[in-house]
């Protein structure tokens, strides 16, 4: 049985991702991320339009 994970991210609605309006929140999304993805967990974002993509 595997024990990987499928998560999904909502971003704050403050700005969208990339813009550097949330003060830090979209870099902290993003390196969680990274970080899931890494460890071979599915990893889904619901952001602002517009966001940047990594």
């Amino acid at each position: 049985m595997s024990n990987l994970l499928r998560l999904l991210f909502i971003s704050s609605p403050v700005g969208r991702l990339g813009s550097g309006v949330g003060g830090g929140v979209e870099l902290t999304l993003r390196n969680i991320a990274v970080e899931m993805l890494g460890r071979g967990h599915g990893v889904t974002i619901v952001a602002a339009k517009g966001s940047t993509t990594w």
